[in-house]
């Protein structure tokens, strides 16, 4: 009974459920061929960017923005005073301190002198000068050079009478001197420029007569001034001259007036006025008038040159009376040349001079030349070679010497051969009318700074 209740129970539930059942999905059938390639989707057009205008080819392209910042009040300087300026260009412009050493040893023999004479041997005065130049104005500058020498100079500071036998009378005096260092000022010039290429010099410097007076000391091609040269002019002298310089320095003109004896006219007993003129042609450009400067490597310069000096004056005795007038007349002119280290110069000079009391004219003439010739090697060597010759008083006791010399000039800083030089220079003097003959050597260092 129980299995019949059992059976009446569960046939009609499994009826229900497979009526209700749903169908199972019939899955496609597997293609074994391989499919053809779908064909790629058409490319969608993006958007043209708008035209660029036209840039310039030496323009850059402007830098990003950057984000904006907080904006932040600077303090606000005030503004320089016009005469502010870097004390360094204070310094150049107002002052340059330069200077030089000149040390030198030298030997001379002279046969025919008397024994304390014949052999002179032994260090030579030492020269060492101080340069000070500068401009504190656009259109004025200043240029000072001070020579302090080895050898020393005796000043008589006090003359006292001497009464020896005790009579009442001064039979002698007793001069007290002190001995003070050879210092001497051997440039001291403002020059002021007037525009259009005239300048105004005055002061105290050498008159501008020769080329060797005009170049420093510093660049001599030697370590003098050749000996006819010596004959004609001397040292410095104060004046005042008037200068035009020509553009590239093709012409250069000097004019001007100088006491003519080297003092202060205060303290000279000799008055008058020293006219002087120069000028000087470069057809191929500048060419500087300092020697030593010339004998570097360069083109083909060309210069010519002539000068004249005048000087008219009255001597005084120490009563103050006035004496003989004098009268000089100087001419001399000069050709240079320097291509490649090569350098020549020669000048000839001529001089007449009268005076009231004798009235007979005083004639001398004098030439010379001279060369190197600049190499640079592991250090720069020049030879050096000068001859001279010079005839004083023609008119009346004529007297010829002869000048003979030559040497080396060493340069151990290629780089800059100007700082140091050292001339090795033999040294001949012939005076043919004494019959009197000298020679020697001398060495000489020089040390720029």
């Amino acid at each position: 009974m129980r299995w019949c209740l059992l059976a009446m129970v569960l046939v009609p539930s499994v009826a229900f459920a497979d009526k209700h059942k749903k169908p199972p999905k019939k899955k496609p059938p597997v293609d074994m061929t391989e499919p053809a390639a779908e064909p790629a989707p058409a490319p969608t057009p993006e958007p043209e960017p708008p035209p660029t205008p036209p840039v310039a080819a030496d323009a850059t392209p402007p830098p990003a923005e950057p984000a904006p910042a907080p904006v932040a009040t600077p303090a606000v300087a005030p503004a320089p005073k016009p005469a502010d300026k870097p004390p360094e260009e204070d310094k150049r412009k107002l002052f340059e301190l330069s200077g030089y050493l000149q040390p030198a040893f030298s030997v001379v023999h002279r046969a025919d002198a008397v024994p304390r004479d014949r052999l002179k041997y032994g260090a030579e005065a030492t020269r060492a000068g101080v340069i000070l130049e500068g401009a504190p104005i656009k259109w004025a500058k200043y240029n000072l050079e001070v020579v302090v020498a080895g050898e020393t100079n005796d000043l008589v500071t006090k003359v006292d009478t001497v009464d020896s036998n005790g009579d009442g009378m001064p039979d002698d005096v007793a001069p007290t001197t002190e001995r003070l260092p050879g210092v001497f000022v051997e440039r001291a010039v403002i020059e002021i420029e007037a525009g259009y290429g005239f300048s105004l010099v005055a002061g105290q410097h050498r008159i501008p007569f020769t080329v060797q007076e005009q170049s420093p000391s510093t660049q001599l091609m030697f370590p003098s001034r050749s000996g006819p040269n010596e004959v004609f002019v001397q040292g410095p002298d104060l004046g005042l001259e008037v200068v035009y310089h020509a553009p590239e320095d093709r012409a250069i003109a000097q004019v001007g007036g100088f006491n003519g004896t080297g003092e202060p006219v205060e303290v000279s007993t000799v008055h008058g006025v020293t006219y002087s003129a120069r000028i000087d042609i470069n057809p191929l450009g500048e060419f500087p008038v300092a020697e030593a400067a010339n004998t570097k490597p360069g083109p083909l310069r060309l210069g010519f040159g002539a000068g004249i000096l005048y000087y008219s004056s009255r001597h005084y005795d120490m009563a103050g009376f006035p004496g003989a007038e004098e009268r000089d007349l100087r001419a001399a002119a000069s050709v240079r040349v320097a291509i490649s280290g090569l350098y020549v110069q020669s000048e000839v000079l001529r001089r007449q001079r009268t005076d009231s009391l004798s009235n007979r004219p005083d004639i001398t003439t004098g030439a010379y030349v001279q060369a190197s010739w600049y190499q640079p090697a592991l250090i720069g060597f020049a030879p050096l070679a000068r001859f001279g010759w010079a005839a004083e008083d023609e008119g009346f006791a004529p007297r010829t010497t002869l000048w003979l010399e030559g040497g080396v000039a060493l340069y151990p800083k290629v780089s800059d051969p100007d700082a140091l030089r050292i001339i090795v220079e033999y040294l001949g003097e012939r005076r043919v009318t004494e019959a009197e003959q000298a020679n020697g050597a001398i060495v000489q260092a020089q040390l720029v700074w």
